[in-house]
């Protein structure tokens, strides 16, 4: 959470007037004389526009500099107090303020307002209770949320044309995705890469995928002649690698029809550089102001390759952990100032400029659960006070047993995901011991297969714990194990416990001849129990929606009271995040049927290739395609055509099941020239294929369900807290 501090520095001819034009503790206006002696001549040129040479300033020359901006715009004790105190208050909630400049005079914006210095807290913008950005006003546009739901889709654009010195592309990109790596595999960001692209094929790219959040990486100039109609470039490449500069102008022409973009990062010199002659000539105030983005990272001079890779991975990183876009340039500044204190490219750490426009106090750009959650909680914790002290307060009372209801709901559903989680990974490890077994006639040693069977003992554990803890809300018989061996509890826990055990006895004795059929009993208890755990999680989430608990309490003149207000905020919040549970337990529900019914293919396929029968193949495949590929996944891989051809159909925009079909029609193909050629071989690779996808698929899911599942469970923890 952020506390603005809206400061707007006006006038003209070295008479300028500040204005705290917004704050959580006052407003007011001074005047100030910056330290300058010629504006219009940029006196500070060897700081705001260095090259990368020997004349960069070093940490210790910015000091001076970051104070002397400091005393200039702060140095009425009005607005010093007004900040300072902002940041005090911050820091004691945990929170942070951020320093939002609007800058109109031109000769000013080129000041490097990221050294903004104060003792003994040093530089502001290495702060992690205070962050520096700039606003633009774009009169005319409105201003788009920053917030969108995940996954977070973002393009990286790497642009190095031959005729311009190289770029460690390859190294920022790895650091990028490495940052992103988690969160891709649990599919809360999906990373698209084009290299060297035209702009139009930029352009068709945001558009088509609806991409949130952009990447530039490239080169850009700010050569003005501060002339009217000079516009800075970014360096496209062109068919042959040659350069094509792209003007500010048509740069954010093509980005403006990309409704769902949030972010653009441009990692290219001087994009944040402004004209001192011509307003809104600048790459970043392009986009504000054309594209209408609530957030634009720029760099106000010349960056070394090594702080540009340094600061993605520490912005990114920021960005996946939840983190909001202040707290990650934040982190992307000190990665930079650890890397090269001292150096002479010290002064990095200035150069990334953020412009943000939204005026979300959080500053997220990815809607996360536990981002709800909090939500939730703070909007319930004022709505229950104030119904309390309402008349009467029955509203609360009202409230307060709606959500007791609704915590247990949560628990279980938190309890039976846990379940579903610890049969899975019982499930891997039994699938490994059925592949050992499959070896056993060709290698008669039971070394392997003791070693496998070892891993199930951690989840078994686990099983053992869920089914006996009291405060598991899924299970109405406690899971005893008494001295004579004997069990009692729920069907879940002593079928496989009974399972397990029958195992355990035919590896001690050496009973190869049972031990296959042990398995397969295990195997289907686990794919049983997998199933009624899936259709309770979806069962669960269906009856979530949540009724209004009587009547709102409203305040004495008629109009809705601030109870009402924060209660319908959280219930609304609600609402969204029962809505996504219910859209992940069914798409999980509906993965779990295929890959069972998948399962039917592999185990036709687990022996040697020899022993492979393809007309078992084909009916197992059949069965897969009847029992859920066609009748449950087609309408995920396929939208309706136009009205002029209703029985038409086209592919869908959910990649995940149009990747599924096209996978499928390819075993389709080949199980036609196997069974042609009787060649069941040719199944194989084709299978595996599918296999791989649809298990990536399942994984993605089941990690956003177990997410929410975790979120919940905490959630139901608060509730009862609040309620108490």
């Amino acid at each position: 959470m952020f506390e603005n501090i809206d400061l707007l520095i006006s006038g003209a001819d070295t008479a300028y007037t500040v204005r705290v034009t917004n704050s959580p503790r006052d407003r007011t206006s001074s005047e100030a004389t910056f330290p300058i002696s010629d504006a219009n001549a940029l006196a500070f040129e060897g700081i705001v526009l260095p090259l990368v040479d020997q004349t960069q300033p070093t940490t210790s020359d910015l000091k001076p500099v970051g104070d002397a901006l400091y005393r200039a715009l702060l140095f009425d004790d009005r607005v010093q107090d007004i900040v300072n105190s902002t940041i005090a208050v911050a820091e004691a909630r945990g929170s942070s303020a951020r320093l939002r400049l609007q800058v109109e005079p031109l000769e000013l914006r080129r000041l490097p307002w990221e050294t903004l210095y104060h003792d003994p807290n040093g530089f502001l913008s290495l702060s992690n209770v205070s962050s520096i950005t700039r606003f633009i006003a774009a009169d005319g546009q409105p201003i788009r949320a920053l917030l969108t739901q995940p996954p977070l889709k973002m393009l990286i654009v790497a642009a190095s044309p031959k005729n311009l010195p190289p770029l460690d592309a390859d190294a920022e990109i790895k650091r990028v995705r490495d940052a992103l790596a988690d969160a891709e595999k649990e599919g809360t960001v999906k990373i698209y890469e084009r290299r060297n692209p035209s702009i139009g094929e930029v352009r068709s790219v945001l558009r088509k995928e609806g991409i949130h959040a952009l990447h530039f990486i490239g080169h850009g100039s700010a050569d003005y002649s501060d002339k009217p109609g000079d516009q800075p470039v970014l360096a496209f490449a062109g068919p042959a690698g040659e350069f094509v500069p792209i003007s500010a102008e048509v740069f954010a022409a093509n980005t403006s029809g990309a409704k769902g973009l949030r972010l653009v990062v441009l990692n290219a010199c001087e994009t944040a550089v402004e004209s001192t002659a011509v307003p809104l000539l600048g790459v970043a105030s392009k986009l504000i102001q054309r594209a209408g983005l609530p957030a634009v990272l720029a760099m106000q001079a010349a960056i070394r390759d090594d702080s540009a890779v340094a600061f993605a991975g520490a912005f990114y990183r920021e960005l996946a952990a939840g983190g909001a876009i202040d707290d990650a340039v934040c982190e992307g500044r000190l990665a930079i100032f650890t890397l090269q204190e001292d150096k002479k490219a010290a002064r990095d750490f200035i150069v990334p400029v953020l412009f943000l426009r939204d005026t979300n106090s959080e500053g997220r750009l990815v809607d996360f659960v536990a981002h709800q959650r909090e939500r939730i909680v703070d909007s319930l914790n004022v709505g229950l006070e104030a119904a309390q002290n309402a008349a009467g307060g029955q509203n609360a009372v009202d409230w307060s047993t709606a959500l007791t209801t609704l915590a247990r709901t949560y628990t279980q559903l938190a309890n039976w995901k846990t379940l579903h989680d610890i049969l899975h990974e019982l499930e891997n490890v039994v699938e490994l011991l059925a592949g050992e077994l499959a070896r056993l006639d060709a290698v008669p040693d039971l070394a392997p297969i003791f070693s496998v069977w070892t891993l199930a003992g951690v989840r078994l554990e686990q099983l053992r714990r869920l089914a006996a803890d009291e405060n598991t809300a899924i299970v109405t018989a406690r899971y005893v194990e008494a001295a004579d061996g004997s069990l009692q509890g729920e069907a879940w826990a002593v079928r496989v416990v009974v399972s397990a055990r029958l195992i355990d006895s035919a590896l001690t004795a050496s009973d190869t001849a049972s031990l296959p059929r042990y398995v397969r009993d295990l195997l289907q208890t686990l794919q049983t129990y997998m199933n009624v755990s899936d259709k309770a999680l979806l069962e669960l989430s269906q009856s979530l929606p949540l009724d209004q608990p009587g009547a709102l309490p409203f305040a004495s003149n008629g109009s809705p009271s601030k109870a009402a207000f924060r209660l319908q905020e959280a219930r609304h919040e609600m609402l969204t995040l029962h809505a996504h549970l219910v859209e992940r337990a069914r798409l999980h529900d509906l993965l779990q049927d295929a890959g069972d019914a998948f399962r039917r293919v592999r185990e036709e396929m687990r022996g040697a290739p020899s022993t492979w029968d393809v007309l078992d193949i084909d009916a197992a495949w059949r069965f897969c395609r009847a029992a859920v590929l066609d009748s449950r996944l087609r309408p995920y891989a396929e939208i309706t055509a136009p009205r002029t051809n209703p029985t038409a159909s086209v592919l869908s925009d959910q990649e995940w099941a149009v990747e599924l079909f096209a996978l499928a029609q390819r075993v389709d193909d080949a199980l036609s020239t196997a069974l042609s050629q009787q060649r069941p071989t040719l199944v194989a690779e084709p299978s595996r294929q599918f296999d791989a996808a649809l298990r990536r698929t399942f994984f993605i899911t089941d990690k956003s369900l177990q997410t929410i599942t975790a979120e919940l469970q905490t959630l139901a923890r608060q509730l009862l807290i609040l309620v108490a």
